[in-house]
């Protein structure tokens, strides 16, 4: 059980190394008056809502990249509603 106990350590130095090099990274930034965390540019607005919430909008169908709504979302849903009523009604 050496090794895993070796490994573990050796994963938790590495860990510790990257977080004093970003650390000094960030702090040579503000030194020179810039944040860290700024990025390069501002997000752009394309009104789809992001990379996940670009192709499924909930409860309002699916949208493509011009924003149009297929209205095909809760079809599967809807006619699994359908054919439980009827099959209610049947028996």
């Amino acid at each position: 059980m050496k090794i895993i106990k070796n490994s573990i350590e050796n994963h938790q130095k590495k860990k510790e190394q990257k977080k004093m090099i970003l650390r000094k990274k960030n702090f040579d930034l503000r030194e020179e008056g810039k944040d860290p965390h700024k990025g390069w540019h501002p997000m752009v607005d394309t009104g789809l809502g992001g990379a996940n919430g670009a192709l499924v909008k909930i409860n309002r169908g699916t949208s493509d990249i011009t924003g149009n709504n297929d209205e095909t979302f809760n079809y599967f849903a809807e006619e699994q509603r359908r054919v439980a009523e009827q099959s209610k009604k049947q028996n």
